[in-house]
This record gives structure tokens, C-alpha cells and sequence, in this order.
């Protein structure tokens, strides 16, 4: 009776150790704090809007990127990779083609596949292209924008789902 009692036990610790959600990128974890991240190697600075802040990390071998955590309720819910102001269309597809190769292999098919062209954006940045991709409680985005001199924008992001699903209500 012992050693049953032992190995349900044991299987029940077990069990709510397992955390569904996949690792955040970059060695973070979606369980940090504000106050923490301010206290890492990551930690750059403030960013442009309230809750969100700048970090440093280890990427694969692109240049001129912004990277960004954003929080909800003291949650991170949002991680963001920006390249940005691309002129060079070989550079900013080889960024494309990267991120998109390596998350279709690991998450197999975009749940979102859209491709748009607009031509009244003026000097903002539209979307053109976006992939979306789910793994367990993570949403991952591919997106391109443009605008209307040919400058580009790469936004890879990561996302909490819930907060993710959320945001596409507003």
C-alpha cells in the first residue's frame, strides 16, 4: 500500500510541475516580473509606451533590431523583435525566410496566413504579410510592413495567448 500511495503521489507532483506553455525566447520566462526583468543582463531600458521595456539579447546574426517585453497585470504577455527601416529587400527576406522556416518546422502551418497590399498608408508602415503560429499557450507572429518608399519593418512576435486572443477583440 506504501508503494502505491508513493508512486500516485509521486505522479501527482509530477503532473503539476508540467507547464504546457512553451519557453519564452531568448532564456526568458513568462512568469517574470516587471521588477525582475529591471534587475537582469536583459534589462536596457524603459520603452515608449508604459509597461514595456527594452532588452538586449543573443540573436541570429541580424543587426538593427529593437527588442521588447510587454506587460499586463505584471505578466509578461508580449515579446517583440523589431528590424526595421530595411531598404535592402535581400536582407529583410532573409530575415523573413529564417524565422518562418524555423517556426514552420517547429509548429508545422500558420494558423493566420494573410498577405495584403495597401496603397494609401502614406509614411506609416503597413502590414503586407503576416503568419501566425500557435504552440500550446504561445502565439508566434511573422509579420512585414511597408511603406510607401519601399522601407521595411520585421516584427517577430511572441505572444500569451489569452492575451493575444484578447487584443484581437478590441
Amino acid at each position: 500500500m506504501g508503494k502505491v500511495l508513493l508512486v500516485f503521489l509521486s505522479l501527482f507532483i509530477l503532473a503539476g510541475c508540467n507547464d504546457s506553455k512553451r519557453p519564452a525566447p531568448y532564456g526568458l520566462d513568462w512568469n517574470i516580473t516587471e521588477e525582475q526583468i529591471t534587475k537582469t543582463n536583459y534589462f536596457e531600458g524603459n520603452g515608449g509606451t508604459p509597461h514595456s521595456y527594452n532588452i538586449k539579447v543573443e540573436t541570429p546574426d541580424f543587426e538593427n533590431g529593437t527588442y521588447s517585453l510587454f506587460f499586463s497585470n505584471n505578466k509578461l504577455v508580449e515579446i517583440q523583435s523589431i528590424y526595421y527601416a530595411m531598404d535592402d529587400e535581400v536582407k529583410t527576406h532573409r530575415i523573413l525566410n529564417y524565422y518562418r522556416i524555423d517556426f514552420n518546422a517547429k509548429y508545422g502551418n500558420p494558423i493566420i496566413d494573410e498577405q495584403q497590399k495597401y496603397t494609401d498608408c502614406g509614411t506609416a508602415f503597413c502590414p503586407v504579410n503576416r503568419k501566425v503560429y500557435q504552440y500550446d499557450d504561445v502565439i508566434l507572429g511573422v509579420s512585414l510592413y511597408e511603406n510607401f518608399v519601399q522601407e521595411r519593418l520585421v516584427i517577430i512576435s511572441y505572444y500569451d495567448k489569452n492575451y493575444f486572443l484578447n487584443k484581437l477583440k478590441r
